[in-house]
């Protein structure tokens, strides 16, 4: 049952929430990219796609267990000098400290990635207690008015 709504609450704004179908991951990707980039925005485009690929994939897989009956919440925020990022899904979250206390991935490792990728690209990630809201936070400078 595939359900997907975007959401533009205020000009600053987007609210994406999208049933856990790994189908629907690529068409929130591409609406949160396309939000930032509507914004004049300068940001590196491969690591902006990354956050958000693995930010929706892991709460669809890993939080979701890719249960179409569960959502995914996108929030995506900008102000004059950050981006925000936050991801919430409807599982029973993960110990996020273990996780994010690792420093190094061994090439053969097949989870865990994404917290090493996404702070080598300075998204400052963060988690609720429970784990299974994931914020993210990015620097960024914006493109001069022509």
């Amino acid at each position: 049952m595939e359900n997907y709504m975007q959401e533009l609450v205020e000009e600053n704004f987007l609210r994406i929430v999208f049933s856990s179908e790994i189908a629907l991951v690529d068409k929130a990707v591409a609406d949160a990219v396309a939000f930032i980039k509507a914004k004049n925005i300068v940001v590196d485009s491969f690591s902006l796609k990354l956050a958000f690929y693995e930010s929706f994939t892991n709460a669809v897989r890993h939080g979701n267990l890719s249960d179409p009956q569960k959502n995914v919440t996108g929030e995506i925020r900008t102000d004059d000098k950050f981006i925000y990022i936050r991801v919430e899904d409807e599982g029973n979250g993960f110990d996020w400290k273990k996780a994010i206390a690792k420093k190094t991935i061994s090439f053969n490792d097949t989870s865990g990635r994404g917290l090493i990728l996404l702070r080598s690209y300075d998204y400052n990630p963060e988690y609720n207690e429970k784990g299974n809201v994931l914020s993210l936070k990015k620097a960024y400078t914006q493109k001069p008015q022509e």
